[in-house]
């Protein structure tokens, strides 16, 4: 399997990050049909996120499904929640992600574009809970 980062910045002052996952690349042409890509987005939590540090306190360990509510827009939802060491991203910093290798009916495959947009939706959802049901950013 590949593993590639494909977009990282900065949105409203939290880190995105998207991973792109292959499998197959390398195999004979009467296998291509079976070559698989997808993608994971990861976005950054703030300690300032009241929500998500409310419901990672009533678990312990914490896991996706104490979070996944709090995000409706990561596609497929949560599957992620913690530290992002294993990807030699960022071991200090707590992230919440999703990936998109589930089943998608029409034979929908989520694109880096729309992945990025569920995450900016994520952060955009959390600035307004922060800015008490406002977001200030000027360029929104």
């Amino acid at each position: 399997m590949q593993v590639q980062k494909v977009y990282d910045r900065k949105y409203n002052g939290r880190r995105i990050i998207v991973m792109s996952h292959s499998i197959g690349e390398d195999l004979p042409e009467e296998y291509k049909d079976d070559f698989m890509k997808w993608y994971c987005g990861y976005m950054e939590i703030l300690a300032a996120d009241k929500d998500y540090t409310t419901a990672n306190e009533n678990e312990n360990p914490a896991d996706e499904s104490c979070v996944e509510e709090l995000y409706p827009n990561a596609i497929g939802g949560v599957t992620w929640v913690g530290y992002l060491p294993q990807e030699g991203i960022d071991n200090n910093n707590e992230y919440v992600g999703f990936d998109t290798n589930h089943y998608f009916p029409n034979e929908y495959q989520p694109t880096l574009k729309d992945v990025v947009r569920a995450l900016h939706d994520m952060v955009d959802k959390d600035q307004v809970a922060i800015n008490g049901g406002k977001n200030e950013d000027p360029r929104l």
